[in-house]
């Protein structure tokens, strides 16, 4: 994912270059993607980039899941996604939460942390 750094960078680049000091450089952009699934490694999202809040994006959402046939889960990971997780969202994880004491094989399972820390913590490990 694109940091707000970056878009503003590449905003002043594109107008500078153009000699157009519109929103970069009066080009007109296609940004596609889910731009709060993955945090940038450095820095803010790219939506809460001076640029960004200087554009009028005509924003398409799209609503129906297709790599997901639990609308359940589907129901929980779009409220994690909007910061918005609801009673029955939180049962639904906390159900599925594995114990701690349960032991799997390292190599050959994904393994998800929340920060990078723990990631490097696993991968100096290994």
């Amino acid at each position: 994912m694109i940091s707000a750094a970056f878009l503003d960078t590449l905003n002043i680049v594109t107008q500078r270059v153009r000699g157009n000091f519109d929103v970069f450089g009066g080009l007109r952009l296609i940004l596609i993607g889910e731009f709060r699934q993955l945090a940038p490694v450095h820095g803010k999202f790219a939506f809460l980039s001076e640029a960004w809040a200087s554009m009028d994006p005509l924003m398409i959402r799209l609503t129906q899941v297709h790599r997901q046939n639990n609308p359940t889960f589907a129901r929980t990971l779009r409220e994690l996604s909007e910061g918005r997780l609801t009673v029955h969202g939180k049962r639904f994880l906390q159900n599925r939460k594995l114990s701690e004491t349960l032991s799997l094989p390292k190599d050959g399972v994904v393994h998800l942390f929340s920060t990078r820390n723990p990631a490097d913590a696993l991968n100096q490990e290994r």
